[in-house]
């Protein structure tokens, strides 16, 4: 009887301690590799911390000076926003001005030239004359002025561009400088584009709002005037591919569906794609 009972508390005093050790565990990291200690002699190997995004999820971010939130859809094994930068929701239908988003020139990032909301036309409140010979065009798209938030307009001479120095890496890739997608998107390549065409059907606006992305026909700006065009018929989306002087985009309307250069001075409609590099 007296043996048993000294077996018990001996038991009891190796639980207590074995569970003392348990509650102070100790983490080292060896060779760059962060270990847990577990039990006596046990080193776990700890285990990287997951994004914590999936496919479907929304994405909160800064744009245009306001928080928002859009939700994701995955196409062709790619993720994508569900709406066009600027808009305020998912399309109800090709056509659906709630939808359209904003207008930006190739290559800019998010300052304000793009807001769909300075009106049909341009005023110089909201825009900036180039003054037709290109000599008012900012000499880089970093220099500072009094073009900056505005859209630039009355490019009249080759190569139709809003600043004087071409330059083809402003939304090359998500860490470009000018990329106005948040931190992990960027502007879709020609390639990504085409893989979307290729699903629309029937080939023209009402196939590209069928798709999964639900796309809109929001139109441009020009860049001649900046005057709103082609709203309600044509969906005018920019991609990062360049082409010379010029930049890839998708156009449709409701006859056809083309991916043709253009100059980099028009305002179009940005769809953000995850960066998965």
């Amino acid at each position: 009887m007296l043996v048993d009972m000294v077996s018990r508390i001996l038991c009891s005093l190796c639980m207590v301690v074995f569970s003392n050790v348990l509650l102070a565990q100790t983490d080292t990291t060896i060779n760059g590799v962060d270990y847990t200690l577990f039990a006596p002699g046990l080193w776990v190997e700890d285990e990287e911390p997951e994004s914590g995004f999936n496919c479907g999820d929304e994405v909160t971010f800064e744009y245009n000076g306001v928080m928002v939130t859009y939700g994701t859809v995955e196409s062709n094994g790619r993720c994508w926003m569900d709406r066009n930068l600027g808009s305020g929701r998912v399309a109800i239908q090709s056509n659906d001005p709630g939808a359209y988003g904003d207008l930006f020139q190739w290559g800019r990032g998010d300052d304000g030239h793009q807001d769909r909301d300075i009106g049909p036309s341009c005023s110089l409140v909201y825009c900036y004359n180039a003054d037709r010979m290109n000599a008012n065009l900012p000499p880089d798209a970093f220099e500072s002025g009094p073009w900056d938030g505005k859209y630039i307009y009355n490019m009249q001479q080759s190569p139709y561009d809003w600043h004087q120095d071409p330059n083809d890496g402003l939304w090359e890739t998500e860490g470009a400088p000018n990329n106005p997608c948040p931190t992990g998107w960027r502007i879709p390549t020609l390639e990504e584009w085409t893989d979307e065409v290729n699903d629309f059907d029937p080939q023209n606006s009402t196939g590209a709002f069928d798709s999964t992305l639900k796309l809109t026909v929001g139109g441009l700006r020009s860049h001649s005037n900046g005057s709103l065009s082609l709203v309600h018929s044509n969906g005018i989306y920019w991609s990062s591919t360049v082409f010379g002087n010029n930049s890839i985009l998708l156009s449709f309307d409701s006859n056809n569906v083309n991916e043709i250069p253009q100059n980099r001075a028009i305002g179009a409609s940005i769809r953000c794609i995850k960066d998965e590099d």
